[in-house]
């Protein structure tokens, strides 16, 4: 977080193609850490240099120092980024709005083997989320059709595994039939290459989202998810997600065996240790 914040201010320093890829890259940090005003900020600068670097491109027809991607496969990615954050903060209305911007790539004048590869991933990315959306949403009569297309792809597969128990959880449908079809995907398993404290705070996510239906629908082994997902929250720091599945387990605690207490005991004490460590060290720096 501190190292962002010192780097931002940088970025108009920087040359514009590697100002474009600087501020994707800065954003996904920020989303990382859930500040996503400053990513909806970041990807409205993107669009912005990106369009504006478009258009001289398209003037110029000469040469001219090209960032990682096309120029228009960041105005495509800005509006990628902002129905990310409109997804995260629960407006789908908006999330699907930008959805429909990042499909269309009919304005852009390359129509060369690559640009049809992006555009073509773009869309395939839209179909997913407007599914996604929806299903967020509540409309449960999508389910079918987001799960035939995310299914077909491995990779992303876990991913839609966690979003359908967020969605179940959200407006209290069944997906018993789901979880037990993908039970090998289960807890998280992540083939994409991101960074791994990204990957580690999703996965903790998701083992807390099958916590909280397996106790919400009677389904043993809730109390096992939710340590499971407490465990991975200390080992990586997350506040959030340690009080969330500590609130969690004193609601449940009476349907826990006397092993799972001991394990929540082990944790608590983890906890203990970390903020006194970290009174520890804020009190030796006064």
């Amino acid at each position: 977080m501190k190292a962002a914040t010192l780097f931002e201010p940088y970025l108009d320093r920087l040359d514009v193609p590697d100002r474009l890829d600087a501020i994707q890259n800065l954003a996904h940090v920020f989303g990382s850490l859930h500040r996503w005003e400053k990513v909806d900020a970041l990807a409205k600068e993107l669009h912005r240099i990106a369009r504006i670097h478009y258009e001289q491109q398209l003037d110029q027809k000469g040469n001219y120092t090209r960032p990682k991607h096309p120029v228009y496969f960041y105005i495509l990615y800005s509006y990628l980024m902002r129905s990310v954050v409109y997804e995260e903060v629960g407006d789908f209305e908006k999330a699907l709005h930008f959805v429909t911007l990042y499909e269309d790539g009919s304005w852009i004048q390359d129509r060369s083997g690559d640009a049809e590869q992006i555009i073509k991933q773009f869309q395939q990315w839209g179909k997913a989320n407007k599914l996604l959306y929806r299903l967020l949403s509540g409309d449960v009569e999508v389910l079918p059709m987001y799960l035939e297309l995310v299914s077909s792809n491995e990779k992303e597969l876990p991913t839609a595994l966690s979003k359908i128990v967020q969605a179940a959880n959200r407006h209290m449908f069944n997906i018993d039939s789901i979880l037990d079809r993908f039970s090998s995907y289960l807890p998280y398993k992540s083939n994409q290459e991101y960074d791994k404290y990204i990957m580690a705070e999703q996965n903790a996510h998701f083992l807390i989202q099958l916590g909280i239906y397996y106790l919400h629908n009677n389904r043993a082994g809730g109390i096992d998810w939710l340590l499971q997902g407490l465990d991975l929250s200390v080992k990586i720091n997350s506040d959030k997600n340690i009080i969330r599945c500590m609130t969690l387990y004193e609601l449940y605690r009476d349907l826990s065996t006397p092993e799972e207490a001991s394990r929540y005991k082990i944790l608590v004490r983890e906890v203990q240790k970390r903020n006194e460590t970290k009174v520890n060290l804020s009190g030796s720096l006064v």
